[in-house]
């Protein structure tokens, strides 16, 4: 669970950075967390 939570956060902090996709808030990453 712990790897996949650092590979969701890599994954946005790659959209952040790229500005590829709208900054995602709390609710959104608990939400692909709890996917």
């Amino acid at each position: 669970a712990e790897d996949r939570r650092e590979y969701l956060e890599g994954l946005l902090r790659e959209c952040k950075k790229e500005e590829a996709a709208p900054v995602l808030d709390d609710d959104a990453l608990n939400y692909l967390l709890a996917r």
